[in-house]
């Protein structure tokens, strides 16, 4: 795990690697913040996935 130091309020933790889990916590994280806001999500209903998944221009991890 890469830390980055940006601020005194912020710091950035960057896995070596990104896999599953990564883009996972991103996604969360950025759902936390949007939520606040917005007070909506930004994960696709399943039916939008399986959508998603007959594209083969998409990659899945």
């Amino acid at each position: 795990m890469k830390e980055i130091i940006l601020n005194e309020n912020v710091t950035v933790y960057r896995p070596e690697v990104a896999d599953k889990q990564a883009l996972k916590n991103v996604y969360d994280i950025l759902n936390k913040i949007n939520q606040r806001v917005h007070k909506d999500e930004y994960f696709y209903t399943p039916e939008q996935i399986e959508e998603l998944k007959k594209d083969p221009r998409n990659v899945w991890l």
